[in-house]
């Protein structure tokens, strides 16, 4: 696919809307230019003190509720 194309691997993730995301993202940072590395060491602290999510919490089970 588009993503093998781009990035040379396969990927692992079937979120179709991320997917286009990351190739746009790499297209554009292939042909403007990457993120300098002031960019990338700010990104990498607000990542570090951001509440991530990265899994969605279990769907609650309605016969639970009273």
């Amino acid at each position: 696919g588009r993503y093998v194309e781009v990035f040379g691997e396969a990927t692992r993730s079937g979120n179709k809307d991320w997917l286009w995301k990351r190739i746009a993202w790499r297209i554009q940072s292939l042909a403007e230019g990457d993120l300098s590395e002031r960019a990338r060491r700010r990104a990498e602290l607000l990542a570090r003190d951001a509440d991530l999510h990265l899994r969605r919490p279990p769907a609650s089970d309605d016969s639970s509720r009273v």
